[in-house]
């Protein structure tokens, strides 16, 4: 509920960002690699994508969060699209990310080692 002094925390477990990088971590290390190069390749392009994970889940999940505050405030029983943020990090939308960042992650990997 909107404060009426005009007031707004918002707040996210400091564990919640961490899920999207070590679910990508997980599945791209748990799929078969072909070669060991490709391995080496899938650790590589983890460290920078994960890092992109751990960034911008927070900052998305309070703006989101304020957004929806000011949404309400302003016109109640709408919704936009950076308030559904929070509700989709918040069901699930975590691993969703994480998965798709580990799908990525394989498919540029395979593209870019031979099989030995």
């Amino acid at each position: 509920m909107p404060d009426p002094r005009g007031e707004a925390t918002a707040f996210t477990p400091a564990g919640h960002a961490l899920v999207a990088p070590l679910v990508a971590a997980l599945a791209a290390a748990a799929w078969p690699a072909r070669s060991r190069r490709e391995q080496v390749l899938r650790v590589g392009l983890w460290l920078p994508i994960g890092a992109a994970l751990l960034i911008v889940d927070p900052p998305l999940m309070l703006a989101s969060t304020i957004w929806q505050l000011m949404v309400d405030g302003a016109a109640p029983g709408t919704s936009s699209l950076l308030g559904s943020v929070a509700g989709f990090l918040s069901g699930g939308g975590r691993i969703v990310s994480g998965l798709a960042a580990a799908a990525a992650i394989v498919g540029l990997c395979r593209g870019k080692s031979a099989p030995d």
